[in-house]
């Protein structure tokens, strides 16, 4: 006797999922090139004009959480959610070590391969950046990029159709 994934059930869409699916996918595309340039051509002070773009993100991955828990009465799992183990927490913490380093290395390896024409750095405007802000941007980005790219599309595309590819591949 063999053991497969059992296939998911194709469900109807309703409007929840409709809303969710707009907010998950065109919302961090209209504030990435929508919003972000007018924030950033306005009078504010930079580190409040990238608050602002990244509390925009939250309130996106926000509305996801609020449409999936609450007005569909879904569980986590729909959000992609699953408890975790300790190994998979010691492998995340080795990967995030490797990582790091390996950024490190391939930024070298870009700025020595295709210098910048004003003489900086590719990394420079990071490096320039607060430590608390850079922890900001990169905590918002791994967590809604998370939910709003994969998590969200996949579960409710792969209970749409009753596949997972349609949702990975999008």
């Amino acid at each position: 006797m063999s053991t497969t994934t059992p296939a998911v059930r194709p469900t109807t869409i309703g409007l929840p999922t409709t809303i969710g699916l707009i907010v998950a996918l065109a919302g961090p595309f209209l504030v990435q090139f929508v919003l972000a340039p007018l924030i950033l051509q306005s009078p504010l002070h930079p580190t409040t004009a990238v608050l602002l773009g990244q509390a925009m993100l939250w309130l996106l991955a926000g509305t996801v959480i609020a449409l999936t828990r609450w007005w569909e009465r879904k569980p986590w799992s729909w959000l992609g959610l699953r408890p975790i183990s300790w190994p998979m927490v010691l492998l995340a913490g080795v990967l995030g070590v490797v990582l790091v380093f390996a950024v490190a290395a391939l930024t070298a390896a870009v700025n020595r391969l295709m210098p910048p024409s004003d003489g900086g750095t590719v990394d420079s405007v990071a490096a320039s950046a607060p430590a608390w802000l850079l922890l900001i941007v990169v905590l918002t980005a791994s967590v809604t990029e998370e939910l709003l790219f994969r998590a969200y599309p996949i579960e409710h595309l792969a209970r749409l159709t009753g596949k997972r590819w349609p949702g990975a591949l999008l």
